[in-house]
């Protein structure tokens, strides 16, 4: 069997939790196993390493979120009223220190 190369966890602090799990058993962080978190709430932090992660919209997602509730209040009583709304916004890879270049 050959071990995972990669994680990518649910979000930046299961990341760095998963990290400090892997070190404290002996393994280094790329050279071992690449994480990636999602989220990147702590894309100011000075923590080390530094995290690669998926950086969420946070601003936009804010912002839609507001946009939907006003049009909700205003539209209560019409019955065009949708009960649930998809919306699809991108997330971008942050590389920074915690992943490795594969070779293929």
């Amino acid at each position: 069997n050959t071990p995972p190369t990669a994680i990518l966890t649910l979000h930046d602090f299961m990341a760095y939790q998963f990290i400090h799990e892997y070190v404290l058993r002996g393994y280094s962080v790329p050279q071992d196993m690449s994480i990636i978190g999602f989220d990147d709430i702590d894309r100011f932090s000075s923590r080390t390493p530094m995290l690669t992660t998926m950086r969420q919209p946070f601003d936009q997602i804010g912002e839609r979120a507001a946009e939907l509730l006003i049009q909700r209040i205003n539209e209560k009583h019409s019955k065009d009223v949708k009960s649930v709304q998809h919306l699809l916004l991108s997330a971008s890879l942050q590389v920074r220190n915690t992943c490795r270049e594969m070779s293929i």
